[in-house]
């Protein structure tokens, strides 16, 4: 986002940036620093250059529950830290816990449906180009969502969107994104997950198989 904010024509956008839209999808559970430097850091960048920004997220377990549109400015001054449902919600609800073996389920059902959702509702009768931030060794995630949305196309039989992702395109795994933000930002910025999730660090205590969660870049 912050190199198409520099440079937007190298990315098929408007020199003026009045075709970007920058939008999250809100699972509820973030880390309180990741909140606090999206409104010191990102937020002023988007006000800056009038980007319109839309916080979206699910409002309950099931798809006929729908979703709700947190907020939509140019102007954002907040991040809202949860919607109406959460995954936290679900994982109660159901007494149980995120399975690393279902591969990133979550995502897809916490950040990729809302998203998805709020796509067709904005561009209901043409296409768009969604660009996802998945980094140059994230292929494997690349691969599951292009799946998906080539059968969300089949299913309306028409090309709903088309997925790029600029990070893999440019070779640029986490660490050069890390150095990238570090040059912008002065400092090392930290990744951005659930406070409970399990493809952060995993630490293990081969005696007793317990595991502990490390938060790292």
């Amino acid at each position: 986002m912050i190199e198409m904010l520099r440079d937007p024509v190298s990315y098929g956008l408007e020199p003026d940036l009045s075709d970007l839209i920058v939008i999250t999808a809100t699972v509820g559970s973030e880390w309180e620093d990741t909140v606090r430097l999206v409104e010191d850091h990102i937020f002023p960048l988007l006000r800056r250059h009038q980007v319109r920004y839309i916080q979206v997220a699910r409002c309950g377990p099931y798809e006929a529950d729908g979703w709700e549109v947190l907020a939509d400015s140019r102007d954002p001054q907040h991040f809202i830290p949860r919607g109406r449902w959460t995954l936290m919600d679900e994982l109660s609800l159901n007494g149980t816990v995120v399975q690393a073996a279902g591969g990133n389920s979550c995502s897809l059902k916490y950040k990729g449906w809302p998203l998805d959702q709020w796509g067709l509702a904005e561009f209901p009768d043409r296409p768009f180009r969604k660009n996802v931030g998945y980094h140059a060794r994230e292929h494997k995630r690349a691969r599951t969502y292009d799946g998906c949305q080539h059968e969300d196309n089949r299913k309306a039989r028409r090309t709903i969107c088309t997925v790029e992702y600029p990070l893999i395109a440019q070779d640029w795994d986490r660490d050069i994104v890390e150095a990238r933000l570090f040059t912008e930002f002065g400092f090392l910025w930290p990744k951005p997950y659930c406070t409970f999730c399990v493809y952060s660090v995993l630490l293990f205590c081969p005696a007793c198989a317990y595991g502990a969660l490390a938060r790292s870049s």
